[in-house]
């Protein structure tokens, strides 16, 4: 099994128990890998599960490791004085003793150590900006992490160098399987002792991260305007859509504070109430209420 069926395999099962003791709660939304052949080398199947990795991390559980602080194309605070800051899953989860503080290092580690192997694929990233120490923390260093020849030393053959994919394939499919176990245990936890006040923490999380994303807004205005208009002037729609979403300028400070945090208490709302809370589901609500 590649870790990408892993991942595949633990997000569905995470998801559905969530879906099914609170209707309402997601871990990650719309992971669709990249498909890894079996006929793939060895070299081919660890980019690709790189970069799922990546994309399952950062652009579909963003909210689990970190906060989204600040509402759509703005400098406002989602948190105030007034309201209880906003956490992101994994500091929820630590809060309640469910991961411990070295478990949420590790996997904050972990996040961090992929993000840099994949801009090594993904972008034209030079040698000196190889943070190897950022790879050795979460994978250690029993396996030189320069991964491609032009990592190398220049006064090295660059050509005759061959990294061991085989050996780093191990090392990063049980470091991928430590972290879900840890992950997996942690959500069964959740579900039994998790309270509506950590529910709601939970919810507030997902809302900001919704509130904020470009990608996110710009893929469901296209979907929502789509189903309107037939895709005539979709364009147009989009940036209006846009626009009027991030339109917070000629308040007062105070105002806008007050604008932001109600859109949020929406979007909370919408999702607490919700099943499942995906993006499709509750973005439309708050265009229908705030856009259109």
């Amino acid at each position: 099994m590649s870790i990408t069926d892993e991942l595949l395999v633990c997000i569905n099962k995470w998801n559905n128990e969530l879906y099914g003791e609170f209707t309402n709660l997601l871990l990650a939304d719309n992971f669709s890998p990249k498909p890894i052949s079996s006929k793939m080398p060895v070299e081919m199947v660890f980019w690709y599960d790189i970069t799922n990795l990546y994309s399952l991390l950062y652009d579909c559980m963003p909210f689990f490791f970190r906060v989204s602080k600040f509402y759509f194309r703005s400098n406002i605070k989602f948190s105030s004085r007034n309201r209880t800051n906003i956490k992101s899953i994994i500091d929820i989860l630590n809060g309640l003793n469910i991961i411990s503080l070295d478990e949420k290092k590790n996997i904050i580690n972990f996040t961090r150590a992929v993000n840099e192997l994949r801009g090594c694929f993904c972008h034209n990233k030079k040698v000196i900006y190889f943070n190897t120490e950022r790879i050795n923390i979460s994978f250690g260093e029993c396996q030189d992490w320069a991964v491609f020849p032009h990592l190398q030393n220049m006064r090295k053959a660059r050509f005759d160098y061959r990294f061991d994919y085989h050996k780093a394939y191990k090392i990063i499919s049980a470091k991928c399987h430590e972290m879900m176990t840890i992950i997996g245990k942690a959500i069964d936890k959740f579900i039994i002792i998790g309270s509506l006040p950590d529910r709601e923490e939970w919810a507030n999380s997902i809302a900001a991260w919704y509130l904020s994303s470009e990608e996110l807004a710009y893929r469901e205005l296209r979907a929502y305007y789509s189903r309107k208009d037939n895709n005539k002037r979709l364009g147009d729609w989009i940036h209006s859509g846009l626009k009027k979403m991030s339109q917070v300028s000629g308040y007062s400070d105070a105002d806008r504070l007050t604008f932001v945090e109600k859109r949020l208490d929406f979007v909370k709302d919408a999702i607490l109430y919700s099943h499942p809370a995906t993006p499709d589901k509750i973005l439309p609500m708050f265009f229908k209420k705030y856009i259109d």
